[in-house]
């Protein structure tokens, strides 16, 4: 055998952030698919890694291929569109994964994706969430901090046994860790989840839907027979007065790291509860001899 063809030359798809964007202007769709900006993801890549905080935000290196944030990223589309089909143009999701598998994208990321929509959509046939608004970008007028809301929805009757009518923010979540203790209900000191509660007021969204009651962190399991959980957090003060201090706090590294044009590598951040670091691979060749 040659030594050409003993190697297996691995295809490269397209990101699929970049395919739904194509495929929304392309069916006349609102783009659902991008960067929140200045949010809560930007500024835990800078706590969990300033390396990587450098790769992504100002060297701009592509990212590792993960078929796990395509699969995340398609589900976060295809429920926005779900949700708010017929209040905007018509949504055709059988017409938008033709449109999707016809572009040069990872397809298993595109059927396993649609395997999870298809179910959630059986599964929550009968819903209590009135959407409001899908895909929803706030910023806060002080420090230009951002926050992109999945859903803003309405919970209406009949509703589950202790939950309480009014204004919830809804964040969807995909998962292929089995359904432990920190996947259904470790979220009340998530960052991104505080940082939306922080910013409610901040930005006047009450002014726009209303008092917020509480926010859900819609769980979605990618097992073999998909899992669905709901988890509910109630906004808490004093831990959304925290987390502000704590994006203060951030800023100040930044600036710092900015000045001395040198971004540290916190090895603690190549793998995490969510997996690899976006940039694993090649930090892992930057380090090699």
């Amino acid at each position: 055998m040659s030594e050409q063809n003993f190697y297996v030359e691995f295809q490269a798809f397209e990101p699929m952030s970049d395919a739904i964007g194509a495929v929304c202007e392309q069916m006349d769709l609102p783009v659902v698919s991008g960067g929140s900006g200045k949010g809560w993801s930007m500024w835990s890549t800078l706590e969990r890694c300033p390396r990587a905080f450098y790769n992504k935000y100002i060297a701009e290196i592509p990212r590792d291929d993960s078929s796990a944030l395509g699969v995340g990223g398609l589900v976060h589309a295809l429920l926005a569109f779900w949700y708010s089909d017929g209040e905007r143009t018509p949504f055709d999701p059988v017409a938008f994964k033709t449109a999707l598998l016809e572009r040069n994208v990872n397809p298993e990321s595109v059927y396993e994706a649609y395997r999870l929509f298809d179910a959630y959509c059986s599964y929550y046939e009968e819903d209590y969430l009135t959407p409001l608004a899908t895909e929803y970008t706030a910023k806060d007028p002080k420090t230009g901090n951002t926050c992109r809301y999945d859903m803003i929805a309405e919970l209406h009757d009949p509703l589950p046994v202790g939950l309480t009518p009014g204004i919830y923010i809804v964040e969807h979540k995909t998962t292929a860790k089995s359904f432990t203790w920190e996947v259904r209900e470790g979220w009340d000191l998530d960052g991104e989840i505080l940082g939306e509660i922080a910013l409610w007021e901040r930005a006047g969204l009450d002014k726009i839907f209303g008092k917020l009651q509480g926010l859900i962190v819609n769980v979605i399991g990618k097992q073999k027979q998909p899992e669905f959980h709901r988890a509910f957090v109630w906004p808490q003060e004093k831990a959304a007065q925290r987390h502000l201090a704590v994006l203060s706090h951030l800023e100040v590294l930044r600036k710092g790291y900015v000045k001395k044009g040198s971004w540290p590598m916190y090895f603690q951040g190549c793998i995490t509860r969510y997996g690899k670091c976006d940039y694993y691979q090649h930090c892992l060749s930057e380090n090699s001899d």
